[in-house]
C-alpha cells in the first residue's frame, strides 16, 4: 500500500470531485481517504509509476501538488530527524549542491515551523559531507508556493521534465494527532495555465472568461465513468474554444459551435496555436472541421457533431458554459430577479429542448448555470438551476448540481450541473 497526499486548489471540494473522477483511469481506487483543510490523502494498493504520477498531475486542473507519504510519527520532536533520514535516502549519494524545500501543514498548534526542520536537516546532512541549500516559504509561511517549486526545480512539473535528482521538497502534514512525512513528486505547471489563459492568439473578453483550469476540471468530472475512447466532446457555446482546446490536451477529439462566426473563427485560430505549442494534443478532427456557426437552441446546429460521432463510433458528451447573462457590476436588485431568471431560462430551455432531439447520441452534459447575488433580500441569490428544475424534470432529464464555483468579488457564481437525457 502506498499513501499519497494531494494539495488541493482554492476550492478543495471541487479538487477532490475532479481527482476522484480521474483516479480510476489510472487504475487507482482510493482507499482510506481523508480530507484536512486543503490536503486530501488516500492509499493505493499499487504504487503509481513515475510516468503515471506525472500524467495524473498534468490531467488535473484542481491539484497543486502530489506528495508521496512514507513516514509517520505522533512525536513532533521526531519530525525533523525523520525528514533528515528521508532526505538522505532520497538523494542516495547525489553529489554537488543539493537543494531542499520544506513545507509544513498543521491542523493544530504544534509549534513546528519549516525553519525548525530545515535547521536540523542542515546540521545532520552537512555533518555527513553534503553541500546544502534550503528553501522555505516566503514571509515565514508554512509551505512553499508553486512558483517556488518551479523556480527551485523541487518537483517534476507537467510539461517540464527538469532533472530533480539534486533537489526535493520535504512535506510534514499533521492530521488527527499524527505527522505524516513525505516528499513532493509533482507540482502544477502554473506557467502552462497562464500561457493557455493569456497567451492564446484570439482571446475573447466577452465569452472567454472560463479559465483553463475550470474547463479542465469540468471535462474530467463530465467523463468520470466513461471510456475516453468512446467519447467526442462537443461545446455548442464554444466562444473562443476554451473547452475544445482543453479537451484536445486530454487527448480527446473535440468540436464546438457558436452563433457568432467571429468566435468559431477564433476557436480555429486558437486550436492552430495549441497544436504548435502542445504537439501532444489530439489533432482529431482537422482544424477546419473543429468549429462551425450554429444556434445552440436549434438541433440542426448539432448535425456536424452527430455526424462526426457516428464516423468515429463515439457518443457525444456536451461540456459548456452558455451565456451567463449581462455582466453584473453590482448585486442584482430584487426588482430585477424575475426578469433576469426569465431571460436566461428562455435560452437554456430552448437549448435543452434541442438536445432531446439527439438524445440517442448525446449521453451526458455538464453545463454551467449562473447564480447571481441579489441585493437586500432574504433570499440573497437567484439560481437559474433551481428556477429550471421543474422544466428539466418535465423534459425527462436526470440532473444533479455538483458544485458551485465562484471567484472572489464576483457577483455571478457558476453552478456545475450534470445532466443526462433519458432515452
Amino acid at each position: 500500500m502506498t499513501t499519497y497526499a494531494i494539495q488541493c486548489g482554492r476550492l478543495p471540494q471541487l479538487s477532490v470531485l475532479e481527482l476522484e473522477a480521474v483516479l480510476p483511469r489510472f487504475g487507482v481506487r482510493p482507499e482510506s481517504t481523508r480530507m484536512q483543510r486543503e490536503i486530501y490523502s488516500f492509499t493505493s494498493v499499487k504504487p503509481l509509476l513515475d510516468e503515471q504520477v506525472q500524467s495524473l498531475q498534468a490531467s488535473l486542473g484542481g491539484t497543486i501538488r502530489i506528495i508521496e507519504l512514507c513516514r509517520t510519527t505522533s512525536d513532533t520532536s521526531q519530525v525533523a530527524e525523520i525528514c533528515t533520514k528521508l532526505a538522505t535516502e532520497l538523494f542516495d549519494g547525489a553529489v554537488g549542491k543539493l537543494t531542499v524545500g520544506v513545507s509544513v501543514w498543521n491542523d493544530a498548534d504544534t509549534h513546528l515551523r519549516p525553519f525548525d526542520v530545515a535547521r536540523t536537516l542542515k546540521r545532520g546532512m552537512v555533518s555527513a559531507g553534503a553541500s546544502l541549500r534550503f528553501v522555505t516559504a516566503a514571509q515565514n509561511g508554512m509551505h512553499l508556493s508553486t512558483a517556488q517549486l518551479i523556480h527551485n526545480k523541487l518537483a517534476w512539473l507537467a510539461g517540464d521534465r527538469t532533472d530533480t535528482s539534486r533537489a526535493l521538497e520535504l512535506c510534514a502534514i499533521h492530521v488527527d494527532g499524527a505527522w505524516q512525512i513525505g516528499h513532493t513528486l509533482t507540482g502544477q505547471n502554473i506557467n502552462s495555465y497562464t500561457k493557455r489563459d493569456f497567451g492564446i492568439p484570439v482571446p475573447d473578453a466577452e465569452s472567454g472568461m472560463l479559465p483553463p483550469k475550470l474547463a479542465q476540471i469540468m471535462l474530467n468530472i463530465a467523463l468520470h465513468d466513461l471510456k475516453l475512447d468512446d467519447v467526442l466532446v462537443y461545446d455548442p457555446f464554444c466562444g473562443n474554444g476554451r473547452v475544445v482546446l482543453e479537451a484536445r490536451l486530454l487527448g480527446l477529439p473535440s468540436v464546438g459551435s457558436d452563433i457568432v462566426e467571429r468566435k468559431t473563427n477564433a476557436t480555429q485560430e486558437n486550436l492552430k496555436w495549441l497544436q504548435r505549442e502542445y504537439p501532444q494534443a489530439s489533432t482529431e478532427p482537422a482544424t477546419s472541421a473543429t468549429s462551425w456557426v450554429g444556434d445552440a437552441t436549434d438541433a440542426k446546429s448539432f448535425a456536424p457533431a452527430v455526424a462526426l460521432a457516428g464516423k468515429l463510433k463515439r457518443t457525444v458528451v456536451i461540456v459548456a458554459e452558455p451565456f451567463l447573462g449581462k455582466p453584473l457590476r453590482t448585486e442584482l436588485p430584487e426588482s430585477g430577479r424575475e426578469s433576469w431568471l426569465a431571460e436566461l431560462a428562455t435560452l437554456y430551455t430552448s437549448f435543452f429542448e434541442a438536445v432531446l432531439q439527439e438524445k440517442q447520441v448525446v449521453t451526458r452534459l455538464l453545463v454551467v448555470f449562473p447564480r447571481a447575488k441579489v441585493a437586500a433580500s432574504e433570499n440573497n441569490e437567484a439560481g437559474l438551476y433551481e428556477h429550471m428544475i421543474d422544466t428539466l424534470d418535465r423534459f425527462g432529464y436526470s440532473h444533479q448540481r455538483l458544485f458551485c464555483y465562484d471567484r472572489p468579488d464576483s457577483f455571478v457564481r457558476r453552478d456545475l450541473v450534470e445532466l443526462s437525457p433519458t432515452t
